[in-house]
């Protein structure tokens, strides 16, 4: 199954990777975008590591493409689209949807979640997709719980989370712990 996340913005405030790069530090977060890509005619996947793990999303950046009414009347002057896709990895899909929101805040552009059909301002995108991150934190705690919480004591000095002897990190937060 594919994802996707949209941003509108106009053609002419597509910004280099490195000015994509020095927003997505500026916001704190642990992501690094492949700096070899040209964000005007990259398409297909983009490399990227997020909080230290290989991963990365499908990016393609051109024209609008018979958006639907709802999403014209939404975008305003906006005359491109940047698309971010992923399949069913939820590392990938990360990476794809913090540089999407990124990109919308740094732009004031227009992110479309294509899942949810939920359209959020540039500036509310990031804390949308962080709060969304949030979940995902919470889903891997469970899991960890169900899995390992009764098989082992040791714990992530992080985040709490039960992490057997033989994960040399943390299920939930990456946390480097080293095997037992």
């Amino acid at each position: 199954m594919s994802i996707e996340v949209v941003v509108y913005l106009r053609r002419e405030q597509i910004p280099t990777c490195e000015q994509w790069q020095k927003a997505i530090d500026a916001e704190g977060l642990n992501l690094r975008l492949d700096p070899s890509v040209n964000t005007l005619t990259q398409t297909g996947f983009w490399p990227t590591i997020n909080n230290g793990q290989q991963c990365g999303f499908e990016y393609f950046f051109g024209p609008l493409d018979e958006e639907p009414q709802k999403i014209l009347q939404a975008i305003g002057n906006r005359n491109s689209r940047a698309t971010f896709v992923w399949h069913s990895s939820l590392a990938d899909g990360h990476a794809g949807s913090l540089a999407a929101a990124v990109l919308a805040k740094l732009v004031d552009g227009v992110f479309l979640d294509s899942l949810s059909g939920e359209i959020v301002l540039g500036a509310e995108a990031l804390d949308r997709v962080q709060a969304e991150t949030w979940d995902e934190k919470e889903l891997k705690m469970q899991t960890a719980i169900q899995k390992w919480a009764r098989a082992t004591e040791r714990r992530c000095p992080k985040c709490s989370a039960p992490c057997p002897e033989y994960r040399p990190r943390c299920f939930v937060c990456e946390f480097e712990i080293g095997r037992a």
